[in-house]
């Protein structure tokens, strides 16, 4: 079979059907990749044979445009929270915990089973805070802080009211 000066091999020994030249015509290159991103040309340049002069196509002839591919990105917010919270009106010597208690916003009341819970131990009037590295905040909506004081032989435990410190992840 003829196609525009290409011959066609026959399948052999069971590889695929190759074009072959036809005499005085140019061979084809193996198929290739896409190249990467940007304007290529093609030109075509035949050596010639005993009965034909060589030629070849002007260099912008024939113009390929590959272009970039599309990105997309997709966010979502992960927050590692901690909280802090003064302790005044003890002993100078007091002692006992604060537990900060972190509710998802689906527990508005904090009366459910915390997200998050972490201890720590005081030591007198000051400020004490969280050292969270490792949970993870992602569910959309408004989380609320709890945290509660145990206090100790002199001095009376006391709780936060839910939520006054808070945060929202809100994803758009």
């Amino acid at each position: 079979m003829r196609i525009s000066g290409w011959s066609w091999d026959a399948p052999r020994h069971g590889q695929p059907r190759r074009p072959t030249p036809a005499r005085g015509v140019l061979a084809a290159r193996p198929a290739a990749a896409a190249p990467a991103a940007g304007d290529f040309y093609w030109q075509a340049v035949y050596s010639g044979d005993a009965n034909n002069n060589g030629a070849s196509s002007a260099c912008t002839s024939e113009h390929l445009v590959v272009n970039k591919k599309q990105s997309a990105l997709v966010t979502a917010q992960h927050l590692i929270p901690n909280d802090d919270a003064t302790l005044s009106g003890v002993t100078g010597n007091a002692g006992g915990t604060l537990t900060f208690d972190l509710f998802s916003p689906s527990d508005a009341s904090c009366a459910g089973t915390p997200a998050f819970t972490q201890t720590v131990n005081v030591s007198g009037n000051g400020t004490y805070s969280t050292t969270n590295t490792s949970f993870i905040a992602s569910a959309e909506g408004t989380w609320r802080w709890q945290v509660a004081y145990s206090g100790d032989a002199n001095n009376e435990g006391s709780t936060s009211a839910c939520g006054v410190e808070r945060f929202t992840i809100a994803n758009s």
